[in-house]
């Protein structure tokens, strides 16, 4: 019978893992970021109104469809704060690709996080306004994706912290 050599993870298997991951994050991250971008132009969510009209009584239905770009008017600094929690995963990705010694730094990752929570602060109390559509569902996913990518992020950055002290 033949012995073979007990298997055993080097640094180099270890750092090729890393940048595996490290890859892994930045497309995941990359999608997210296009799919809130195109969620920015979806409708988010739909509000139905039932008003009786006492002359002709009758129930008038007005139906209200909320769209991201169109929830307020320009310029105002609603319509700015919408507009930079839909486009600033894109911006850091654009940013990112010219600059990729951004994507080594684990200060990114931690301005993220909070950026993703405004996001979903804003999606869940600002623009949902009745009946979620579609859109919403896009954008709650790719924000989620962002957070999740953002937090195993830092937790790769921590763990290699913590390998090489060791």
């Amino acid at each position: 019978m033949e012995r073979t050599a007990p298997l055993r993870s080097t640094a180099a298997d270890f750092d090729r893992h890393l940048f595996l991951g490290v890859a892994t994050i930045a497309l995941v991250k990359r999608t997210a970021a296009a799919f809130l971008l195109i969620a920015l132009f979806l409708p988010l969510s739909q509000c139905t109104v039932q008003t009786p009209n006492p002359e002709t009584k009758t129930i008038e239905v007005t139906t209200t469809v909320t769209y991201a770009y169109s929830a307020n008017e320009w310029p105002s600094l609603d319509a700015l704060e919408t507009y930079g929690a839909f486009l600033w995963p894109f911006l850091f990705s654009v940013t990112a690709w010219f600059w990729p010694r951004l994507n080594h730094k684990p200060t990114v990752p931690l301005l993220e996080i909070p950026l993703c929570g405004g996001v979903g602060y804003l999606l869940a109390i600002r623009l949902f306004t009745g009946t979620p559509l579609y859109g919403w569902y896009i954008a709650t996913i790719a924000i989620a994706a962002c957070f999740f990518s953002a937090l195993t992020e830092l937790v790769v950055y921590a763990r290699l912290k913590w390998r090489r002290q060791t």
